[in-house]
Parts: C-alpha cells; sequence; structure tokens
C-alpha cells in the first residue's frame, strides 16, 4: 500500500488548533486516501518508539504523497513543506480560506476549503483531483526550491564554459529569475481558490478588495468585464457591489472560469492588486 504523510498543525489536545486539524483530517484526508489506496500518518497518532522528530523527517522523505495543511502558517508545518520541497515529491497543499499564503508559496497550486459540512464534499473531490495530478509520473514535479537550484546549477555550468554567448544567456536567466520575483511580489495581494466544478451547479464568486473600496470608474469596468465574459455563454450574470466590506460579488453563473478572466484584464488595466477570491456553490449560505 503507498504512504502518505500528512504535514499538520498540531496544537494542545483540546485547543482549537487540534480540533480544526483533526476535523479536516477525518472528514476530507482520510477517506479520500482510504479511495486512493494510501495508508495515512498522521504526526501526533503516530506510536512508533523513537524520536517523533526522526520519525516525521523520515515520512516525508520516503512516503509516496505528502499533505500540508498550510492553515495558521504554523513554523513547523512551513519547516517540514520546505524539506519536501527539497526532495521533489509529490505534495499537495490544502489551508482554511481565508489563509494568506507567504509569496513564495502562493503561486503554487493549493486547494482551499470551508470549515463546514458544507465544503467537506467539495475538498475531497478537490484533494482527490489534485493528488492524480501530483503524482501522474508524466508530470514535472516543480516547487520554489527545485527552481532555484536549477537555476543556480545552470548559472554554475555557464560561467565554466568557453561559449561566446554565455554572458548573454546568463543574464537573460538573471532578468527572468528577477521578474519571477516580482510576479511572486504580487501574488501575496492576489489569490484564487482552487474548487473543483460540477457543470449541474451555479455558483457565487466574491471578489474582496482588500486595501480600499472601488472607485466609480473601476467599478463600471469590473462590471462590463464581467458581463461581456459570458456573453459567448448566453449567460447574464448578476452583479452586486457592497461598499461596506467591499466585496464585488457575482452570481447565478455555471462556471468561475470566465470570472477569473474577466478579473486577470481588470488587473492589468487597473494595477489593483489587493484582491481575494472565493468560490462556492450558489445554494451555500455566508
Amino acid at each position: 500500500m503507498k504512504k502518505c504523510f500528512v504535514i499538520t498543525p498540531i496544537g494542545n489536545e483540546g485547543s482549537d488548533i487540534r480540533k480544526k486539524a483533526e476535523g479536516v483530517i477525518s472528514a476530507v484526508i482520510e477517506p479520500v486516501m482510504e479511495e486512493l489506496d494510501y495508508e495515512a500518518f498522521i504526526p501526533h497518532k503516530m506510536t512508533n518508539p523513537g524520536s517523533i522528530t526522526s520519525q516525521v523527517i523520515q515520512h516525508i522523505i520516503e512516503d509516496d504523497l505528502v499533505i500540508a495543511n498550510l492553515t495558521g502558517l504554523n513554523a513547523n508545518v512551513m519547516y517540514e513543506l520546505a524539506v519536501r520541497h527539497a526532495i521533489r515529491k509529490p505534495i499537495v497543499c490544502i489551508a482554511e480560506n481565508g489563509t494568506k499564503l507567504p509569496f513564495d508559496v502562493a503561486t503554487e497550486r493549493s486547494i482551499f476549503y470551508d470549515d463546514c459540512m458544507n465544503g467537506v464534499n467539495i475538498a475531497r473531490v478537490a484533494l482527490k483531483n489534485m493528488i492524480v495530478k501530483a503524482t501522474d509520473k508524466e508530470q514535472e514535479i516543480n516547487n520554489p526550491i527545485y527552481r532555484a537550484i536549477n537555476e543556480k546549477s545552470i548559472i554554475d555550468v555557464m560561467t565554466k564554459s568557453d561559449n561566446p554567448n554565455v554572458d548573454g544567456f546568463k543574464l537573460i536567466l538573471e532578468r527572468m529569475n528577477d521578474l519571477e520575483k516580482s510576479i511572486n511580489r504580487t501574488s501575496r495581494f492576489y489569490h484564487r481558490r482552487e474548487v473543483p466544478m460540477d457543470t449541474s451547479e451555479q455558483y457565487r464568486i466574491r471578489v474582496k478588495f482588500e486595501e480600499k473600496p472601488l472607485t466609480p470608474e473601476e467599478l463600471r469596468l469590473l462590471t462590463n468585464l464581467v458581463i461581456e465574459s459570458f456573453i459567448e455563454m448566453n449567460v447574464q450574470p448578476i452583479t452586486k457591489y457592497n461598499e461596506i466590506v467591499n466585496v464585488f460579488s457575482i452570481s447565478e453563473v455555471p462556471t468561475p472560469d470566465p470570472v477569473f478572466k474577466a478579473i486577470d484584464r481588470f488587473v492589468e488595466r487597473t494595477n489593483r492588486k489587493d484582491i481575494s477570491i472565493s468560490v462556492s456553490p450558489q445554494n451555500w449560505k455566508y
């Protein structure tokens, strides 16, 4: 049987952190592990004698899959995430909605879930789909640590080369690296939440502006971009802007994908990056 280690915040026995972590593990992770024929290893449930730290590191390095719960950005969790990244093996990250991921992790695919009963089935489907993608042997495993090591290796090879074009290649690589860092810095403000799509379902998308309200010009632009994005689908989305909480909502749409494209165009034209996006089925209540 394949092995999966769960990196998770633990907290003290009976604490809210422990209760939330246990809820996600028992309601979402363990059922998916059973369905996909994985044996799940949970750090605070490991009973083998010896150093718990050594056992954790061994599982992180050797197990076929790791699932990391980044909720709360626990220091131990982030350290263990880095260890797994360093060995370049399959990993899937999850986090509770509202978690602001660090810039160097925010660009990686993550599953955001709601801590409620309604969110269980959606989270299970999303997790299963992500595991299938992450463990696909034809997919190249990529992460921030591997990219940094790979770039350094290329530069080292270039430095020792007699090729007269090396300096130009090196400059291009360094400029691309600078561009990626710039993109990563902005990604702290612009987050998407990945959810599984059911074509029979209607969705509500909430676009939260964190720093300042929309100007009338920005509101008109965003509204028009969203409406235009659904014209080919012959869908008329309902849009609403709540100035009190600074949230622009789009409802009664069969898929959020056109909204993502509209937001991309909005960001390009306004340079607004203080945006977070959440998606939920239409029948959910806030």
